[in-house]
């Protein structure tokens, strides 16, 4: 409602993970998505409208501001409007396609990240490092090694999370990070 638009108005951060990631993402989740997935339709919808809006000198990218932050823009730029509308979106159902597609893509990037086969060796020689480092006090050592271990969890749930809207992305992915520039 009115306090999400001016969220994303004032761009605030209150510094906890969750409002980091949902200021990158667009809210992604959040202000009526309504548990949406993506179709290989609304992908196809969504790549064509970033090139066209691209072309019209508009800089999308992936967590661009949600709803409101689109809302502001659009009523300042018919084309942009207009260009949503000819491929069929609502301010509000790009703004859930964006957060959708832009969870995908990192969802599809931190599984392949922590997919590496040599991740539990390197988090051991860092742990071992940590432990040996003689300029480290044994406090800063204790909550160093507490956030590797918490990495570690983070880092497994992220690789048994598979998050729906990947089959939906992943024939699409090259062409969207070509045109996000990743």
């Amino acid at each position: 409602g009115a306090q999400a638009a001016k969220q994303d108005q004032t761009g605030s951060q209150t510094g906890s993970v969750m409002d980091q990631i949902n200021q990158m993402f667009g809210n992604v989740g959040q202000a009526g998505d309504g548990g949406a997935q993506l179709t290989d339709d609304m992908v196809r919808r969504f790549l064509a409208v970033v090139k066209e809006l691209r072309a019209q000198g508009q800089n999308v990218q992936p967590g661009t501001a949600g709803t409101a932050g689109i809302a502001a823009v659009a009523a300042y730029d018919a084309g942009m409007l207009s260009t949503l509308k000819a491929h069929g979106f609502t301010l509000q159902s790009w703004a859930t396609t964006l957060g959708l597609v832009t969870s995908a893509m990192a969802g599809m990037e931190i599984k392949k990240e922590t997919s590496d086969p040599n991740l539990n060796a390197q988090f051991e020689a860092q742990r071992k490092s940590i432990e040996q480092a003689k300029d480290l006090s044994p406090a800063a050592k204790k909550q160093i090694l507490q956030q590797m271990e918490e990495q570690k969890k983070n880092m497994v749930v992220a690789r048994q999370h598979d998050d729906p809207n990947a089959t939906a992305v992943r024939p699409y992915l090259a062409q969207l990070q070509a045109v996000f520039g990743k």
